[in-house]
């Protein structure tokens, strides 16, 4: 399956890290959400989280 690619940033632009704790049931979930937009995993929640704070910034 082709996936959108995670496109790498230079090593000095990424600076944190997000560690989530989360049932196994919603990873699944999120897994395949990501899966259906044919994304990695670490783009789909970036955009997601990304998306969400670009909709609350109006």
């Amino acid at each position: 399956m082709d996936e959108k690619e995670d496109p790498q940033p230079r090593q000095e632009e990424r600076k944190s890290y997000l560690h989530v704790e989360c049932k196994p049931a919603e990873k699944g979930r999120y897994i395949q959400a990501a899966k259906r937009k044919n994304m990695k995993m670490n783009a789909w929640i970036l955009e997601t989280l990304n998306a969400e704070i670009d909709k609350n910034k109006q």
